[in-house]
């Protein structure tokens, strides 16, 4: 019976107060090494942290050498701050870091405004173009019945 009590509180205790265990959200780094290779700053982050990384060699080689000092921070910010200057990325998966290419950006381009004049003006050169090559365009029409795209159809 005390046994049965025993497990019946654990349990209950597990239930109540679950173990948060060891997550990104509390993994801190505490970092000061200057001009390493990436794979250094990455064996010491895996000494502190447990979790593991997931590279390309090549990838990480170009990437070249690296500065860092930080203390007691996240590790996702610590990671932001080492591959900040690199053309490197990095997702966190369970216990594995995975590093990656970054995913560039789209750029933004300038919207163009049309005032009502130059859309008159296009719809004028539009028509005009059409006039003067009709014939053009009713040759192009290869079915025997007549839809509507004629050249003559279309510039009326």
């Amino acid at each position: 019976m005390k046994r049965i009590t025993h497990y019946c509180l654990f349990v209950l205790c597990t239930l109540v107060f679950p173990f948060t265990g060891f997550s990104q959200e509390n993994a801190r780094v505490t970092l000061n090494m200057k001009d390493v290779s990436l794979l250094e700053v990455f064996d010491e982050i895996t000494k502190q942290t447990q979790y593991e990384f997931v590279y390309s060699k090549p990838l990480i080689d170009k990437a070249g050498k690296v500065s860092v000092n930080v203390k007691n921070e996240t590790l996702e910010k610590t990671l932001e701050t080492i591959l900040e200057k690199t053309e490197l990325g990095f997702k966190i998966e369970d216990k594995h870091i995975i590093i990656s290419p970054k995913l560039k950006t789209p750029q933004t381009t300038e919207m163009t405004t049309y005032t009502t004049n130059d859309v008159l003006n296009a719809i004028a050169a539009a028509t005009k173009a059409l006039s003067e090559r009709k014939e053009e365009v009713n040759r192009l029409n290869v079915f025997p019945v007549p839809d509507g795209d004629t050249g003559t159809n279309m510039s009326l």
